[in-house]
């Protein structure tokens, strides 16, 4: 059974598939198989002058996977009985190996081809829009889009390695219209007007106060938050639709006419406060700075309360590393939260007793976690590294744990 996807975005916790290799060969697409050696299998089917072609730009859905839209491209001849939709943005859960290739950004999407009505019932059902953008082509050059669809349809050429920003099913459309076009397609855009990061852009589909962007936030590294040109933003649906408004074929426009296939109003379900990570974020800041201030008014240390917190963080810290050095995942790259997410913070909730061995690495370990913080935080002011503001409570109040558990090593056990 396979999954229809319809966005770029599919958990991205764990996303952003790239670089593979399949049959010997370096795939994007499919491109370099997509060649003479798959005519032999391929059975031409000539379209009539009534043929169209046209691409599909789908809304956002209430799920994280699906908030971000879907992108495909539509063939339509109702001489030769064809009305066919091409979908970049599929893949097969009875892979091998499945979940892990998926953790590690392993995992092979595919261009599957379904009809039209099939298509749309999942989005009439979900309530989501669907508008067609038809476009202005030649004969010969609607024969050339829908061989190649075809052949890049077949099983030895339809997989290729998902990546969220570089190669998903909107960039995918760009690039076939680039690689099949190429001769008459033109695009000039005023990058002069766009200076956007893939974070910013990412933001833009997401509440400020939301799990999802709490967490997109943690996960993703710093290559995210680079400026990039407006041609990168095309891994969104929205802006590929724009990008296509904007191109020339033969100096014509090459989107010949819009019109909705579906229309829904999309609404954002607003999250009650109480279930925000911002009130949480704040409520646990607030129940720490209370036991650091027992704590410190008593001239004692909650190793309780220690063993918890930093061993959570400690956890979470492994779990940033794994997404930097152990996948695939580009986007999870460089990602500098590890420096105040620490996995050094797993030695201080783990490692317990009071002789003056353990003591002594223990501030040794806090000294390194506070260096660690301190490049952090000035990372984040210089904007080299975003991070959403609602953890600024909890980063100011692992700081003030830090130096209470400094100011208890040297000022309290010292002289136990």
């Amino acid at each position: 059974m396979k999954y229809f996807f319809n966005c770029p975005l599919f958990c991205i916790l764990i996303t952003v598939f790239f670089s593979a290799k399949l049959s010997g060969q370096q795939l994007k697409y499919g491109f370099e198989e997509s060649t003479s050696n798959s005519y032999s299998k391929f059975h031409q089917t000539l379209l009539s002058e009534q043929s169209q072609i046209s691409v599909l730009i789908c809304g956002p859905g209430e799920e994280l996977y699906s908030k971000f839209g879907h992108a495909a491209i539509r063939i339509i001849d109702n001489k030769k009985n064809i009305d066919r939709v091409f979908n970049y943005g599929t893949f097969d859960p009875s892979m091998p190996n499945f979940y892990t290739k998926f953790l590690k950004g392993q995992m092979l999407y595919e261009l599957s081809v379904t009809n039209t009505v099939q298509f749309l019932y999942t989005y009439q059902m979900e309530k989501r829009w669907v508008t067609e953008l038809i476009l202005n082509l030649e004969q010969e050059e609607k024969q050339r889009l829908f061989n190649f669809l075809e052949i890049n349809a077949l099983p030895e050429n339809k997989y290729y390695l998902y990546d969220f920003v570089h190669d998903n099913c909107a960039t995918a459309i760009i690039d076939v219209l680039q690689n099949e076009l190429s001769e008459t397609i033109e695009h000039r855009y005023n990058e002069e007007h766009y200076s956007k990061s893939f974070r910013n852009l990412i933001h833009e589909y997401l509440q400020d106060n939301s799990w999802n962007r709490v967490g997109i936030d943690l996960v993703l590294g710093s290559v995210m938050d680079r400026t990039e040109k407006y041609t990168a933003y095309a891994f969104l649906p929205d802006y590929t639709a724009e990008q296509i408004k904007q191109m020339k074929v033969r100096q014509e426009k090459l989107v010949q006419s819009e019109r909705d296939l579906l229309r829904f109003d999309y609404k954002e379900i607003s999250t009650p406060f109480l279930l925000t990570p911002g009130f949480w974020i704040a409520l646990f800041s607030l129940i720490i700075l209370l036991l650091n201030y027992i704590d410190f008014k008593n001239g004692m240390r909650n190793w309780i309360l220690d063993q918890i917190l930093f061993s959570i963080l400690g956890a979470l810290g492994i779990f940033l590393c794994f997404m930097w050095f152990g996948t695939d995942h580009k986007s999870t790259k460089f990602n500098f939260n590890v420096f105040w997410i620490n996995p050094l913070f797993l030695i201080l909730g783990l490692v317990l007793g009071k002789n003056k061995f353990i003591k002594y690495w223990h501030h040794i370990v806090l000294f390194a976690i506070l260096i660690l913080m301190l490049s952090h935080s000035i990372m984040w002011i210089n904007g080299y590294q975003q991070l959403s503001a609602l953890f600024i409570p909890l980063i100011v109040i692992i700081y003030l744990r830090l130096i209470l558990s400094l100011y208890h090593y040297y000022f309290v056990e010292l002289y136990d």
